[in-house]
């Protein structure tokens, strides 16, 4: 015997018509999502983004500049280096390692 159209027992509505909704609202979703890539796109590549890049990463250094006054231990690693006459940046050898790690 046929049974007839399989139902949604929450909507009472046929499960083909429930399934071709969570696609339309999942196909909106991605429409939405890639149309919001674009416009970060278009920001993130503008003078204005760089500049705030580039403010950033001076935020950043100085703060890593900051925090290696202010730890012990840092202070010892530099005073060890400077007697190597390890002369370079580390605060920007820090900065950039960070910028590796995190895949900035």
């Amino acid at each position: 015997m046929d049974q007839g159209t399989d139902m949604d027992p929450v909507t009472m509505r046929p499960v083909e018509e429930k399934k071709d909704g969570e696609r339309q609202r999942a196909h909106a979703k991605e429409v939405e999502q890639l149309r919001q890539q674009a416009r970060f796109a278009a920001v993130n590549e503008s003078e204005a983004a760089d500049r705030l890049r580039q403010m950033l990463w001076k935020q950043l250094y100085d703060r890593i500049c900051k925090l290696l006054q202010d730890d012990e231990a840092a202070r010892a690693y530099m005073d060890i280096l400077n007697s190597l006459n390890e002369q370079a940046d580390l605060a920007a050898r820090a900065a950039n390692k960070l910028a590796r790690y995190k895949g900035a």
